[in-house]
This record gives structure tokens, sequence and C-alpha cells, in this order.
């Protein structure tokens, strides 16, 4: 499956296998737009079929899903890229945080990962002190855990930014990231 990662204007990356990027290079990671197609078909046809419906309970929940749907297709097109890398450091654009940080303001790039349920989530954490922005798979297009190595193989400073573990998980439970984090936050 094509991820959502390009290098270089265009080029797909392959989120899979990490291949240190030069310090030229410039990587944006944005949600597939296969699955932003796909939500936006979903979208239509729940419209279509709230509006050939004559139960009044179905009709409100087929247009409840549709607006989801809706929403997913237009936070995945205002919102992206998601992340924008390159020498000079990051731009974050998530509904949340929309920020540009130099690599130096960057504290840890990492990725938190958590089984429950028999289900394996993984989430790309960005923490530059005054801001935590946290990516989901399907926010980026590719693996957080690849997402993570690539910044960390890009950073100016030559490696895992300040003092994280770039690409560096946690295993475990805990409160605080749920599966399908989509956007960052600030912190107060």
């Amino acid at each position: 499956m094509d991820d959502g990662a390009e290098a270089d204007g265009g080029e797909p990356v392959d989120g899979g296998a990490v291949n240190a990027p030069d310090r030229t290079t410039l990587l944006r990671f944005s949600p597939d737009r296969r699955l932003t197609a796909a939500y936006a078909l979903a979208a239509v046809v729940a419209a279509g079929a709230a509006l050939a419906a004559t139960d009044p309970a179905g009709r409100l929940l087929l247009v409840g899903a549709g607006l989801v749907l809706f929403a997913y297709v237009v936070t995945d097109l205002v919102f992206a890229p998601r992340i924008t890398a390159g020498p000079d450091g990051l731009v974050l654009n998530a509904p949340f945080a929309r920020t540009r940080v130099s690599w130096a303001e960057v504290e840890s790039i990492r990725t938190d990962t958590r089984q429950r349920l028999g289900l394996r989530s993984s989430v790309l954490e960005i923490d530059t002190g005054t801001v935590l922005a946290l990516f989901s798979r399907r926010a980026l297009g590719a693996d957080p855990g690849a997402v993570a190595a690539l910044l960390g193989a890009l950073d100016s400073r030559g490696g895992a930014a300040g003092g994280g573990a770039a690409g560096g998980g946690s295993e475990g439970g805990g409160a605080g990231h749920d599966e399908g984090e989509d956007g960052g936050g600030h912190r107060s």
C-alpha cells in the first residue's frame, strides 16, 4: 500500500525501510489520499442512504456517520501535509497544533506503542517543550516508528532530537494516548 510520505516533492518514501536522508532532503507526511477518497465516497453513500431512508432513527444514524466521515475528509485535506521536515526544522500541521519549529526547539521525537484488546497502536510524539504533537499512522500515512527514524536521521544535530530517543518506543499501558489520536495539543 502506498503511504502518504514523500521526499523532495513527490517521490514516495517506503515506510518500512529507513534510509538516512541527506541533509537537503525535504520530507512530507500526509494521510493516504486513497483512504481520504474512500472516506469521501462513504460519506456520499451515507448521505444518499439517509435521503432514501424512511426510518427516522436510521436516517439520524446515517447522517451522523456521513458527518463524521466528511470531517475526516476535511481534516485530511486542510491539514496536509501533517509534518514537513527539512534541514532547518519541522512544520507541524495538525488541528490543535500548527507551528514551525527549528531542530534546536525539538526536545524529543519518539513513538508510543500500546497493546490493548489484541490491537497494537503506535503514535508519533514530537515534543517541543511547549507543544506536544501526536500523530497516528492514519494521519501520517506511514508507520510512526519509521517516521521517527527518518526525522531523527534528518535532524541537523546529527541523530535523536534533543534528549529523546528518535524511533524509540514505549510498551505498556498508562493514560494519555488513545488509538487514533490525530492532532496535537498545547501544554499549559
